[in-house]
């Protein structure tokens, strides 16, 4: 699977607060696109210990936790799985990595301006991007699943459209909305068990730092390679539905595969972007929150799977602060390992 790849499967098109409701629909996209870039790039080492994406957390005196790694698009049609139903069930709260209706709520309304300030731009797409790539651009994310308008006539920078075409382009049959972070929300929410986030807009500003001519070269590599992007994406979903984290990390943690189509002179960017910044930096915010959250009552805690594994990993960062983190096998699996 390749570094761009990753990124498709969750945001839908950036459009004004007056022109629709985007206001609330932007950390909805935000969640799904850090998710995808979570689960898809990480290049720290370890292998996986169990072939699983749910793990246990517990320690003398304190309720236990679960640890969920995701990703963010599915099959149309899809359910929450048997695993994820099951800890969710045990546990009287959900910790994701963002929640579209914490940031949609009104204490946090200067907050929502804010970001829609940061990716609003003076110029049209047509003039930062040019209109033969904003064409080439629209023409490709119509083979996609999820409608995605892009106009040439809006006002949002460039990394904005990068995002956007990143998160929501997935192929046919598949959509973020069916993504498990969304099923698992929507199951909480059924439940009428609290979803916290670990953060809410503070991610766009790594976006935004990227730059404008790094964003340009990484949409030219996807109009190039979006046949090949979208048949990865659909790899990417079969090794999480059949459990097989040992396969999606060994793709996933090797550099060379997930920059494959990026351009030789972005490699190093990318590599610090997605890695030093996107996981590492988080996992080491996220931390001090769990250790907060999780004496409190059972807790699911649900994020990118890549933010699971390896030497910066939440499971050795868990461990390291005195929790167990022990494998959650399916029941087929562990019937076959006993016998």
């Amino acid at each position: 699977m390749n570094f761009v790849n990753r990124f498709q499967t969750a945001s839908s098109v950036f459009v004004r607060p007056s022109e629709c409701e985007f206001g609330k629909a932007m950390p909805k996209y935000l969640l799904f696109l850090l998710t995808l870039l979570a689960t898809a790039v990480s290049f720290a080492r370890g292998a996986p210990e169990a072939d699983t994406f749910l793990w246990k957390v517990s320690k003398s005196g304190r309720p236990d936790a679960y640890l969920l790694g995701t990703v963010h698009v599915g099959k149309v049609g899809s359910r929450l799985g048997a695993l994820p139903q099951q800890a969710l069930d045990k546990v009287a709260q959900v910790v994701v990595e963002s929640n579209a209706d914490e940031l949609a709520q009104p204490r946090h309304a200067a907050e929502a301006a804010r970001m829609m300030q940061l990716m609003s731009d003076k110029r049209t797409l047509n003039q930062s991007l040019g209109r033969a790539r904003v064409w080439a651009l629209s023409r490709m994310a119509a083979q996609g699943h999820d409608p995605i308008d892009i106009s040439g006539s809006r006002h949002d920078k460039p990394w904005v459209v990068w995002a956007m075409l990143q998160t929501a382009y997935s192929p046919k049959g598949y959509s973020y909305q069916y993504g498990v972070d969304n099923l698992l929300i929507e199951a909480a929410q059924k439940q009428q068990k609290p979803v916290i986030a670990l953060e809410r807009s503070e991610p766009l500003h790594y976006f935004n730092a990227i730059p404008e001519n790094t964003v340009k070269r990484s949409l030219d590599m996807l109009i190039r390679h979006h046949r090949a992007v979208l048949s990865e994406q659909k790899k990417l979903v079969e090794d999480y539905q059949a459990g097989r984290a040992g396969a999606l990390w060994q793709e996933i943690s090797n550099p060379q595969t997930q920059l494959k189509y990026q351009p030789k002179q972005d490699h190093a960017y990318w590599h610090d972007f997605m890695y030093q910044k996107l996981l590492i930096e988080r996992n080491q915010q996220w931390l001090p929150r769990l250790i907060e959250i999780l004496p409190q009552k059972p807790t699911l805690v649900a994020v990118g799977a890549a933010h699971l594994f390896g030497e910066q990993g939440l499971i050795l960062r868990l461990r390291q602060v005195g929790y167990q983190v022990t494998p959650v096998l399916p029941e087929s699996v562990r019937t076959s390992l006993e016998n």
